[in-house]
């Protein structure tokens, strides 16, 4: 466990020096893993550094892979409901925006050999808010206009593969999204980190609606609609915290 400890020192250390940009939102503070690598005894540094090379060529099979500076414990992880959130966001073409969250209702992660596999994830539709607090919004919004959230009231994102990660942890993700009872693909980056058993997954990225048949006042199938066009673009921010 030392040895293994020690390796994950050096590492950080090295990505710190020259990838000065990487997030400080790790499961261990990059300005004490720089502590070994600052010291002015040259003799001790050659020699950890001598040492820490041999354990890495003598341990690949034995120790898990590490994502750049995260860590993470293999197992399937459930997702903290009242800590997690999923804030939309959607404009007219031309003036307001308007802002909200919604609730997640259930989900899972699963990491195996230190990188996420898969997961899924159950949206409360029902639970739709609006940060300007106008209640006529939010019933539109659960209307058959837009959600439809008394026929459907959930929607699902299941991860389908994960294709591509970052050194940093930032995963490239594949997943089907499911709203009003209809599956299309999307893509998004989400970058996940580990603390003390808690994994915290943050993503933004946008979602055409009229893919899943919401299309009130969309410019793509009605004409003559001047300033009341409603962007096609739906952005989304998610945070995940989740544990085993």
């Amino acid at each position: 466990m030392k040895q293994f400890m020690l390796i994950v020192v050096l590492g950080l250390s090295l990505l710190f020096l020259s990838a000065c940009g990487l997030s400080k939102a790790t499961s261990r503070s990059l300005d004490t893993a720089t502590g070994p690598l600052s010291s002015n005894n040259d003799g001790k540094n050659q020699e950890a550094a001598e040492e820490a090379n041999v354990l890495t060529a003598s341990s690949k099979e034995a120790a898990p892979s590490v994502s750049g500076d995260v860590v993470l414990k293999d197992g399937e992880y459930q997702v903290d409901t009242i800590n997690s959130q999923v804030a939309w966001g959607a404009n007219y073409l031309v003036g307001a925006t308007h802002t909200g969250f919604t609730a997640i209702k259930s989900g899972q992660l699963e990491i195996k050999n230190n990188q996420l596999m898969g997961g899924s994830f159950t949206i409360d539709m029902a639970k739709i808010s609006n940060d300007q607090n106008i209640e006529a919004l939010v019933k539109h919004l659960s209307s058959d206009d837009f959600f439809s959230t008394a026929t459907y009231p959930e929607a699902r994102l299941v991860i389908t593969s994960v294709p591509k990660i970052q050194e940093d942890g930032t995963y490239l993700i594949a997943a089907d999204l499911t709203i009003k009872n209809k599956t299309a693909p999307v893509t998004f980056n989400a970058k996940i980190t580990s603390n003390d058993g808690l994994l915290q997954a943050v993503s933004s990225f946008s979602i055409d609606r009229t893919i899943w048949d919401i299309k009130y006042r969309s410019g793509k199938f009605f004409q003559d609609l001047g300033d009341k066009v409603i962007n096609d673009e739906i952005k989304f921010n998610i945070k995940i915290q989740a544990r085993q």
